[in-house]
């Protein structure tokens, strides 16, 4: 592994090496060598009008937006970066190859900006005897972050060492600039925010709630061209900072190990604090840390329990925080999507379902020039609609919605035929369902013949599909689908953490269907853990906690080693410890459930870890290590839980 790192350390310097000498860069800057830096009113005007072009971005406005970035892109790092971001946050959303490569090309040369200014700087401030600007030392870091981050999508080991490597510089710069700006390390501030975690948590909490509806954009010429950069740095440091750690603290758990290796240790709460208070600072970074806050905390539903939300950010503070990006760019879709998913979460699926629908119309415009859309937020928005519709059990909707998706978006065409068809499935249309699983196979053969490496919800469909058919090796008919055990859209409302989200009578629905096969001893071998698993999650929405965790527990001891779903028992483990939590809200003195979740806890992480034993590529795609990435952000979020109910206990004693 060492020796791994350091090949690669001078990969990556002889690879900025060449960036910097790319003479298409330089061809510019060569002819400002002796111009020296912008005078403080030229770096102010650089800072607002990247912030004119972010505001832009964030309504929707993305022709103006590039319009704004283009105008100083080649001499300002701040337009320079701008115009990266927008690349970014498209390749992020769209994890498409195109627009991976074309956010890496903008994030490099803007890196390469960046570190032309940096040098220039330290050169000036050095023979001052005087400390260098950070402006563009934070720059360049934030450049290294959204390249490291894309990195990361690759699906490969090479390029996550790569990643690995840029987010450890990445974040000795920002560590570097927070000491700086605090007089603190950032890890001495980590270890004092947790230690008074509850205190601190209801502190921040409190404070961002009783901010937020005071704090209004700050104007440009009330200030200082000082102040408007001091305040765009403070920012744009504790943005970084949290960011990286948010990131860090859910990254998947092989990546996790690797960055653990380096010495990196992160903490949730005290990157939500972080970002809420670069949020608070409503510097040029302040949209981007409530982006960072509200995507975060939404996407929470697929891993916590409703009941089971951690302290570190509330519901009240993300509601303001998304009421306050409304209000200022109210034509912003994106700000929508997070309305549509915050009002899903809350189990208002009927309203989340209206919100989404508006979102994801075209605009209009009454001249003729075609409008610029964002086509990843219109597919995220379809999405996000989809799921909402499967909650309602409007499954023909959703059906029709997944099909759209299908063609919408290439991330993966397969899966999205797979969830339309299983809610094909859910609306007993099992002839056509047949026809439509049938066409899974064929078009995950058309991506290998391709070239394509399949995701692992790929295989995870074609695994289903081909286990359909071992009745006929050739074909899968309506009859066969009626004789499945377990019900393959209910599998995926489980995967996606959604019997919370669904009613009494459709709970009570699948209660009667699953004792029913099991009374009727329809599920062997690999079937019966997985139906036991599923029944137990749909019995304990319902309230009945002690027969939850007997059928939880059939379900391990109904273990089948030749199963395909070796998903089924560290998530059964799992599902032992969130019922431990549900009964601790509910009774305060049952004190000696935090330890029985916690032991839980681990034996669900030690099943993940030896599942592949002696795997000799750690980053192969098996069709369980989506599932197995989500359970391990899972197990870390119920542990924070779980030190909250700690910390109310040892309060209470």
């Amino acid at each position: 592994m060492l020796r791994q790192l350091n090949n690669l350390t001078r990969l990556t310097s002889t690879s900025l090496k060449c960036a910097a000498n790319n003479t298409a860069v330089f061809v510019g800057l060569s002819s400002r060598e002796d111009t020296g830096l912008p005078s403080p009113e030229t770096l102010n005007d650089w800072i607002h009008e990247t912030q004119q072009g972010l505001d832009a971005f964030f309504n929707d406005q993305f022709e103006l937006a590039e319009h704004v970035f283009l105008q100083h892109h080649e001499e300002s790092p701040f337009h320079a970066v701008g115009y990266a971001l927008m690349a970014y946050v498209e390749a992020m959303l769209g994890f498409e190859t195109e627009r991976i490569e074309i956010a890496l090309d903008r994030i490099a040369k803007a890196e390469v900006l960046c570190r032309y200014y940096t040098r220039k700087s330290r050169k000036r401030y050095w023979r001052k005897g005087e400390e260098s600007d950070i402006q563009y030392e934070l720059l360049a870091s934030n450049c290294m972050l959204m390249s490291s981050t894309i990195q990361f999508l690759r699906n490969s080991w090479f390029e996550y060492m790569k990643a690995a490597y840029k987010l450890r510089k990445a974040y000795k710069l920002y560590e570097h600039m927070f000491e700086s700006l605090t007089g603190q390390k950032a890890s001495d501030y980590a270890s004092l925010h947790s230690s008074s975690s509850s205190s601190s948590v209801s502190t921040t909490t409190t404070t961002t709630t009783s901010s937020l509806h005071v704090v209004k954009r700050r104007e440009y010429r009330s200030e200082t061209a000082l102040d408007y950069c001091e305040n765009a740095v403070e920012s744009g440091i504790f943005f970084g900072i949290g960011l990286f750690s948010l990131i860090f603290s859910l990254l998947p758990p092989r990546v996790n190990k690797l960055l653990n290796s380096l010495g990196f240790h992160s903490s949730r709460p005290f990157a939500l604090h972080l970002l809420q208070r670069s949020f608070i600072n409503q510097g040029l970074y302040s949209s981007l840390s409530a982006l960072s806050l509200l995507v975060y905390y939404t996407n929470l539903s697929l891993f916590v329990h409703p009941k089971l939300l951690p302290n570190s950010l509330s519901l009240e503070s993300v509601r303001q925080i998304l009421d306050q990006m409304k209000a200022v760019f109210p034509e912003g879709k994106m700000w929508k999507l997070l309305e549509g998913k915050i009002c899903r979460m809350e189990g208002n699926n009927r309203k989340a379902v209206e919100i989404l629908r508006d979102a994801r119309r075209t605009t209009k415009r009454s001249s003729s020039k075609p409008v610029y859309e964002f086509i990843q937020i219109q597919a995220l928005t379809v999405y996000e609609m989809g799921w909402a519709q499967i909650f309602l059990c409007d499954y023909f909707q959703a059906a029709e919605t997944f099909f759209r998706l299908e063609s919408m978006n290439n991330w993966s065409k397969a899966f999205y035929h797979y969830i339309a068809t299983c809610c094909m499935f859910a609306d007993e249309e099992y002839d056509k369902a047949a026809i439509e699983f049938m066409q899974i196979p064929v078009i995950i053969k058309r991506k290998r013949q391709l070239g394509g490496r399949l995701l692992p919800n790929e295989i995870f469909a074609e695994r289903k599909v081909n286990h359909w058919k071992q009745k006929d090796h050739s074909l899968l008919n309506g009859n066969d689908l009626q004789d499945v055990v377990i019900h393959p859209l209910w599998e995926l409302i489980y995967l996606w953490n959604g019997f919370s989200q669904l009613d009494t009578m459709m709970l009570e629905m699948m209660k009667q269907t699953m004792e029913d096969k099991l009374a009727k001893k329809e599920a062997t071998g690999p079937d019966l853990s997985q139906l036991y698993l599923l029944l137990g999650v749909s019995v304990r929405e319902l309230g009945d906690y002690d027969l939850a965790e007997l059928y939880i527990t059939h379900a391990l001891s109904s273990e089948d080693i030749t199963s395909e779903d070796r998903w089924v028992v560290p998530h059964a483990l799992y599902e032992l410890a969130v019922i431990c939590c549900i009964r601790l809200t509910t009774n305060k003195g049952h004190h000696h459930l935090i330890a029985i979740a916690q032991e839980w806890i681990r034996q669900s992480e030690r099943r993940m870890e030896r599942k592949h034993p002696g795997h000799e590529d750690p980053l192969a795609a098996d069709g369980d290590s989506d599932w197995d990435s989500r359970l391990h952000i899972r197990c870390q979020l119920l542990k924070e839980k779980l030190n909250d109910f700690g910390h109310s206990h040892s309060h209470l004693i």
